[in-house]
């Protein structure tokens, strides 16, 4: 934790709940190491709030003591609050990420033509007369087993 001494700003969560959105806040008192007056400023204006007794974000007490957090809330430093904010991003982003294309693999030009004509429906032996000298019908089946996915 950095040095804090009075004038210094900090933020307050309310009910010390990382997942609410803190205000800002100036510390006015040191009570003891890592207990804090403080004046909070709220979001929407309005005159500043004085909290005393505010114990940092990861004390004990605070986690021992529901009315404790319930009635004075926490208090963070500055950075490790935009540390918190900037790695919420980051899951964000890796939560709606788009998922990767699959990798389409290459095939060669005859196995395409050969599966072009299977999308236009045309039966295997008509196939292998289209594609001409050197290709029967185990030759466009076996082509066609391996590329098309059955249908269940």
């Amino acid at each position: 934790m950095k040095d804090l001494y009075v004038g210094a700003i900090c933020v307050w969560y309310p009910h010390a709940d990382l997942d609410q959105r803190p205000t800002v806040a100036l510390i006015t008192a040191i009570k003891q190491p890592g207990v804090l007056t403080l004046y909070t400023f709220s979001l929407g204006g309005g005159m500043p709030r004085m909290r005393d007794n505010v114990h940092h974000v990861s004390s004990e007490r605070l986690q021992e003591n529901v009315n404790l957090r319930v009635e004075y809330g926490g208090w963070d430093t500055v950075e490790a609050a935009e540390e918190r904010r900037q790695e919420e991003i980051e899951r964000q982003k890796a939560k709606f990420a788009p998922e990767p294309e699959p990798e389409v693999e290459a095939v060669d030009p005859d196995t395409a033509k050969v599966l072009s004509y299977f999308e236009e429906g045309m039966s295997v032996d008509k196939i292998a007369d289209k594609m001409g000298r050197g290709w029967g019908e185990k030759k466009v089946s076996a082509i066609i087993k391996e590329h098309v996915q059955p249908t269940v």
